[in-house]
């Protein structure tokens, strides 16, 4: 249980998608290679909701993922 818990204290963000995927990153940029979009956008919409999640779209898949930070 020590191992789970040490892998959930350090993910720092949770990624939902349109397409229902659901995954759990430690980084921003990590999270950013994966869903193809830049961290920068990433970074400046959660920041623009007082730091908690956003709604991103990317330019490549067209896939909207919903980011939370933890």
């Amino acid at each position: 249980m020590d191992d789970f818990q040490k892998q959930i204290e350090q993910m720092h963000y949770i990624v939902l998608s349109n397409d229902g995927m659901i995954n759990a990153f430690t980084s921003l940029r990590t999270m950013a290679k994966k869903i193809e979009i830049d961290f920068s956008t990433i970074s400046k919409k959660i920041n623009a909701n007082n730091g908690e999640s956003c709604y991103c779209t990317s330019k490549k898949t067209h896939i909207i993922y919903y980011i939370k930070k933890m």
